[in-house]
């Protein structure tokens, strides 16, 4: 009888330690999974700031450091208010000029527009209606993820420096050449959107005939 004993209470504890080293696997799972998509959420924005001018390292080049998602970053890769983006608009038309300039590089690299304003209003939430978070990779923003891939697939921010550059120089020899008759040169930063649509139409199209004299007298 005692054996018979035994053998239950031996049972009873070999079922309660299975059970426990199922559970315990079973919350590891759970929380690996946790850890890999708060992974994934910090690159969703890491990848989304790269893109838009906003962080010039490659997301490929940061590195994990620890469980909690320590990153090796020089810009939060969290929710960015759109306020904060209004603040660090470099323009005197109250526009980033990184992302309007990338945006323009974009459009006339592969042809697909997508426009300042559409993306300030995706930045302008951190939730979409249903709760979830707004994340460019959601299924709801097939423009916006269309540009990240671009920028990100083609680590294009080298060629984002280079297409500053020519557009910089474009707009310095327009100005030497025009300054007799009548145009004012201006620094970058006081140039109207007008006027860097029309830098990257010449810049795209060497038959274009740049005329940024008529847009200056237009106020533009």
């Amino acid at each position: 009888m005692k054996r018979k004993y035994l053998f239950i209470v031996l049972g009873v504890i070999l079922a309660l330690g299975v059970a426990w080293t199922l559970y315990r696997i079973h919350e590891q799972r759970v929380e690996a999974v946790r850890e890999e998509e708060a992974h994934e959420q910090v690159m969703t924005y890491i990848r989304l700031y790269y893109a838009l001018g906003r962080e010039g390292i490659h997301p490929d080049r940061f590195y994990i450091w620890s469980s909690s998602t320590i990153i090796n970053w020089t810009f939060s890769a969290v929710y960015r208010p759109v306020e904060e983006w209004a603040h660090w608009a470099s323009s005197s038309y109250g526009i980033d000029l990184d992302t309007y300039v990338v945006l323009l590089m974009y459009y006339h690299r592969t042809g697909i527009y997508l426009s300042y304003d559409v993306v300030l209003d995706y930045l302008s939430e951190e939730f979409e209606p249903d709760g979830m978070l707004r994340l460019y990779n959601n299924g709801n923003h097939p423009e916006i993820e269309a540009f990240v891939t671009w920028m990100v697939e083609g680590e294009r921010r080298d060629e984002l420096g280079d297409y500053w550059r020519e557009i910089s120089d474009m707009y310095r020899n327009y100005a030497f050449a025009h300054e007799d008759g009548g145009f004012e040169r201006l620094s970058l930063n006081q140039l109207s959107p007008q006027i860097f649509d029309a830098l990257a139409r010449a810049e795209a199209d060497p038959d274009y005939e740049l005329d940024l004299t008529s847009l200056q007298e237009q106020d533009y």
